[in-house]
């Protein structure tokens, strides 16, 4: 079943808790806050398994705010690399303490173990590809250095229409496995 969350179930006041707790679930150990007041919070998330190295997500919500800290990465968790096609009004973006607009139809690559910070208000939604690194063969630094130059390799737009499309089909790809 690929629907993870659907916060419409549950009371407002309970939203928080079940998203913040799916979501270090189906990623990493890292901060959720939500932007938006309790009655108006709202989130659902979708996830693929395509592989034992691939998922697909993909999370619709009212503004949020995702950030994993120093202290979160100092928890083990899984070594995951996403590539968040974002697709909402805009925010801000940080990964290692270096900054970037958050803007609709941008392709972003995050490191799970590394610091960031996702800051969206509003609507929005974002389809995320989820990689274990080790899939990838790359270091969380190859990681890092490749979201600083992400949009100007001559492949971002490929890999941006190539990220639409899978998570388009996800929901036939997941059962044709």
């Amino acid at each position: 079943m690929p629907v993870l969350l659907d916060t419409s179930l549950l009371p407002a006041g309970e939203r928080a808790e079940a998203l913040q707790s799916v979501l270090t679930g189906a990623t990493a150990p890292h901060e959720l806050r939500l932007l938006d007041p309790p009655e108006r919070v709202h989130a659902r998330l979708e996830h693929w398994q395509l592989s034992p190295d691939i998922a697909l997500l993909h999370q619709h919500s009212s503004g949020v705010s995702h950030s994993r800290t120093a202290k979160h990465a100092h928890k083990d968790g899984p070594e995951r690399v996403v590539f968040v096609l974002h697709d909402g009004g805009p925010g801000g973006y940080v990964h290692e303490e270096r900054a970037y607009p958050l803007l609709r139809g941008a392709l972003y690559v995050t490191d799970l173990n590394s610091c960031y910070s996702y800051t969206r208000p509003g609507e929005g939604s974002a389809r995320i590809v989820q990689v274990e690194r080790s899939a990838l063969g790359l270091s969380m630094e190859q990681v890092q250095c490749a979201a600083v130059h992400l949009q100007a390799s001559p492949l971002y737009r490929l890999l941006r229409s190539h990220i639409a499309d899978l998570c388009a089909a996800a929901p036939a790809l997941s059962l044709s496995l």
